[in-house]
């Protein structure tokens, strides 16, 4: 492997970088001396991370680089629709956080939220 195809192989793309979850991932790779790409639908100016404009929701428009490895915080349901956009040669690994939402907002009165509870997985339900 010559050093640009090793360099490309270190890439990480974090999806969700500036939510809760995803910005704790871009810090931890920033202390690790890593220099991530991110993907977020707005612009932003962070020393040291490789924004990527784009919207999952909009997978024929997302232009993504080539990565090693891949972190998904944002909505596990819109990962599926860019499967394709990341599968590369160079990608090892796929890290997907679900959520808690399907348990901790049962009772939500808010319609979006009732809508993404409806494409996630049920939890598993635990007799007493």
């Amino acid at each position: 492997m010559d050093t640009k195809s090793e360099a490309e192989a270190a890439k990480i793309l974090v999806i969700g970088g500036t939510g809760v979850v995803g910005s704790y991932v871009v810090e931890q790779l920033l202390r690790q001396g890593k220099r991530p790409f991110v993907l977020s639908r707005s612009p932003h100016d962070t020393p040291d991370v490789e924004w990527v404009r784009g919207d999952m929701g909009e997978p024929a428009t997302l232009s993504l680089p080539p990565v090693a490895t891949l972190y998904c915080t944002a909505d596990a349901v819109l990962l599926a629709d860019i499967l394709s956009k990341v599968f590369t040669p160079s990608l090892k690994r796929i890290v997907a956080f679900s959520s808690t939402s399907v348990m901790t907002k049962q009772d939500t009165e808010v319609a979006a939220e009732r809508e993404i509870l409806r494409n996630l997985p049920a939890p598993p339900r635990v007799e007493h």
